[in-house]
């Protein structure tokens, strides 16, 4: 109904308003009825269409098999937990490795991550059951005099190239001394290059 309709038939405009209320508020009304009506029927639609999916997955199988299709599933869902709870052990343990690891100056990233991954080796290795990472590290590390393996680490003091006495002209600036063109080489070449 419109309140055109209305005012067609004679009713004047204060009254036609009036009812074009009234009839709102009656569809209104009945609107919120119907919406807990509609939203049991969406629901009931959703759990049908879930267990017709579920039905589906029994399609093909044989009765006499379920127990064993079970079983499969079980073993399959407990080897998936299983690895992943491997993957998360290894995680970690690669994060404390990497802690204990924190400390030392290797001479570069790439050495750092190698002897972390040799200790991660070592710990998975039963031969070394009970061994602590400390005790992996020193015997990747270190000789048998317990010295740290050359290549490994920076060094603490590094040698001074030169310590050298002054020989000849001993002229900074000029070009031809000893100092001069030493100088020039550790800082990357000599002049003229």
């Amino acid at each position: 109904m419109k309140k055109e309709e209305l005012l067609a038939l004679g009713v004047d405009e204060e009254t036609a308003k009036k009812i074009m209320d009234m009839n709102g508020a009656d569809i209104q009304r009945e609107q919120a009825k119907l919406k807990p009506i509609e939203d049991d029927r969406d629901g009931s639609k959703a759990q049908l269409e879930a267990a017709e999916a579920s039905l589906k997955a029994f399609e093909g199988i044989d009765p006499q098999n379920i127990k064993a299709e079970l079983t499969k599933a079980q073993k399959e869902l407990q080897d998936a937990r299983d690895a992943h709870k491997a993957e998360l052990s290894a995680r970690d343990s690669r994060a404390e490795t990497d802690r204990f690891l924190s400390g030392s100056k290797f001479i570069n990233d790439i050495t750092r991550e190698h002897y972390a991954g040799e200790i991660e080796k070592a710990l998975d290795d039963p031969a070394n059951k009970g061994k602590s990472r400390q005790e992996i590290f020193d015997a990747l590390t270190k000789d048998e005099k317990g010295q740290a393996k050359p290549g490994v680490f920076t060094e603490e003091k590094p040698n001074k190239l030169l310590d050298l006495p002054p020989a000849g002209n001993v002229s900074e600036t000029d070009p031809n001394s000893t100092n001069a063109f030493m100088n020039a080489f550790i800082r990357g070449g000599t002049k003229g290059e």
